[in-house]
């Protein structure tokens, strides 16, 4: 019979490898970084006035966005 203090743990793996039970939480964790870093210059360039918005870029993505939204919710209710 086993001890109730023994714990279950996972097999030690390799030094400079992930858990493979935290792998998921490791790739989303590099990729919010990657977007703050993004974002980051994104707007540092937006204050240095080297990034303008053109007005039928906005038009058109705002557009397709509510083109999607559209399509998901109807899709959605004609599925419900």
């Amino acid at each position: 019979m086993s001890s109730s203090n023994e714990t279950k743990t996972n097999p030690p793996h390799e030094k400079g490898q992930l858990d493979p039970d935290k792998i998921e939480s490791e790739i989303l964790a590099n990729e919010r970084t990657f977007l703050a870093w993004v974002r980051t210059n994104v707007n540092r360039a937006i204050k240095r006035g080297e990034i303008e918005a053109d007005l039928q870029m906005v038009i058109a993505v705002t557009v397709v966005i509510l083109v999607a939204a559209a399509a998901v919710i109807t899709y959605m209710a004609i599925s419900a």
